[in-house]
């Protein structure tokens, strides 16, 4: 009987655990290996290729909290922590609920995007979130270990030309990579694991501070970190942002974007809603409209002006529009899909908004909400 409970305990304990997953914009994939699996835990392995060989042999986040001695990983406790992909498999979504009992929350989303057959980007963003009625003052990490074509210890890194200090360009014989940060306070290039080792262990009793040193490196075993060191308010949240590229340099320091405003008008189907499909600049990006009619083809208004005008019976026009294009025709999902090529700049926004004729709308027409792109690489 013992050996039946615990058979039947271990496998309840297993199937708690997050799970492995894989997020890919063909051929750009990137892979959750393993997770740590206590605060101390060495583990986060993580793939990341672009139609050849990975790169990536582990890249996971890190925090300290203020009179913390060591370190701490984000881990699956078994209870905590969940870990899912969008619909289209480009986005996943790891959170943690209440981190080890220490009064915040954490979500971290990685999103990958394809750039080329042969080049593209991990964007990932942490969350956290202070659900206490104090301030948090703690100290954030994302740390890389880059094994470029899948082989450690013939590594160079140097700083990226033209970037804010401590932007991290990898490269060996035939491959090259970009870790980034944005708006991070500290940096830092070491040998593996060294640096690893020293933000889980802290330093002297004391959380470790990334020195803004290491570069140029190499060859060798090349590791790297960026960190913020902040003071959440009570009840407050604040995003954290890094990323990584294989070939692609990322041009923009700014946070990639989608942002609603608005009040769509309902047709057959419902209210109809844009899919949240951010412009990474130097991508396709698609524009999805959604709850819309099947055969019916949208009418897209793309402008740089925003208003509220409205036009009785058809609703309200929320774009002033500088061009017009037509969408393909709702498909029998009610879905249509246009592909829009996003220019390689620092910076730069769009508004849209989609018109459809539709016999179940008051006065013949529906409508999204307008919607606002924001370019960047984050």
């Amino acid at each position: 009987m013992r050996s039946t409970l615990t058979l039947l305990a271990l496998s309840s304990a297993l199937s708690a655990q997050a799970p492995a997953i894989i997020i890919t914009d063909f051929p750009v994939t990137y892979v959750y290996q393993s997770y740590p699996l206590s605060r101390t835990d060495t583990a986060g392995r993580s793939g990341f290729s672009a139609g050849g060989a990975n790169h990536v042999a582990a890249n996971w986040w890190y925090y300290c909290i203020a009179g913390d001695t060591t370190g701490s990983a984000f881990y699956d406790d078994l209870s905590t922590m969940t870990a899912t992909t969008s619909a289209d498999r480009k986005t996943g979504t790891l959170t943690w609920t209440n981190v080890d009992g220490r009064g915040f929350d954490a979500k971290l989303v990685n999103c990958v995007h394809k750039v080329t057959s042969t080049s593209g980007a991990s964007a990932q963003t942490m969350t956290l979130t202070n659900t206490t009625p104090n301030p948090l003052t703690i100290t954030l990490y994302t740390y890389a270990d880059f094994d470029l074509e899948g082989f450690g210890g013939d590594d160079s890194c140097v700083q990226v030309p033209g970037a804010a200090v401590g932007q991290q360009r990898i490269s060996d014989a035939t491959a090259l990579c970009y870790y980034k940060g944005q708006n991070y306070n500290a940096w830092e290039v070491d040998a593996w694991p060294l640096l690893r080792d020293r933000i889980i262990q802290g330093v002297n009793g004391q959380c470790y501070q990334l020195a803004n040193t290491g570069l140029p490196f190499g060859p060798g075993d090349y590791s790297g970190a960026f960190s913020w060191s902040v003071t959440i308010p009570a009840f407050g949240s604040q995003s954290f942002r890094a990323l990584c590229s294989v070939v692609f340099n990322p041009p923009s320091n700014n946070t990639a974007e989608v942002v609603r405003f608005g009040t769509a008008k309902a047709g057959t189907n419902g209210l109809p809603t844009w899919a949240d499909n951010r412009p990474f600049a130097g991508t396709t990006a698609v524009l999805e409209v959604r709850n819309g009619l099947a055969g019916s083809s949208p009418l897209l208004l793309i402008g740089t002006t925003t208003t509220t005008f409205p036009f009785p019976p058809f609703g309200t026009v929320f774009v002033l529009p500088a061009a017009n294009v037509m969408m393909p025709a709702f498909n029998a999902g009610n879905i249509s899909k246009m592909n829009l090529a996003i220019p390689p700049v620092g910076a730069g926004y769009a508004h849209f908004q989609a018109f459809w004729p539709d016999a179940g709308a008051a006065g013949g027409m529906a409508h999204t909400e307008g919607m606002t792109w924001t370019i960047g690489s984050y």
